[in-house]
């Protein structure tokens, strides 16, 4: 019975353990924000940071400021860093299209809210 107790405790003990994510490393996550001096964009990439950081991921903010071509290099710079997830605020409607379908891209699973 002492044994089944222990057992039951030892194993309680790592699932809580292994299951927090506060330590773990799942890799790179990048954020891409529109632009940091503006209380609105930073307060998003901070957000989004924490939310990652919180999830086990290292993350990394940078920023565009409304450049398409800025923001093709961020996400190059991502992808050659290995990022597991890029969450980008496009730079524009239209030219941020062109940025993430670009065809030297692997293909991802890309989610938007801005209409394809």
């Amino acid at each position: 019975m002492f044994t089944k107790r222990l057992f039951i405790a030892a194993a309680a003990m790592a699932i809580t353990t292994f299951a927090a994510p506060t330590w773990a490393d799942n890799g790179l996550m990048t954020i891409i924000v529109n632009d940091p001096s503006n209380p609105y964009w930073l307060t998003e990439g901070q957000v989004a940071q924490k939310a990652a950081e919180k999830l086990g991921y290292s993350a990394k903010v940078s920023a565009h400021k409304g450049d398409t071509n800025t923001e093709s290099q961020l996400i190059d710079t991502a992808i050659t860093n290995k990022s597991k997830a890029i969450i980008l605020d496009p730079a524009n409607a239209d030219g941020s299209v062109g940025s993430v379908k670009k065809p030297s891209r692997p293909t991802s699973r890309c989610l938007s809210s801005t209409p394809s």
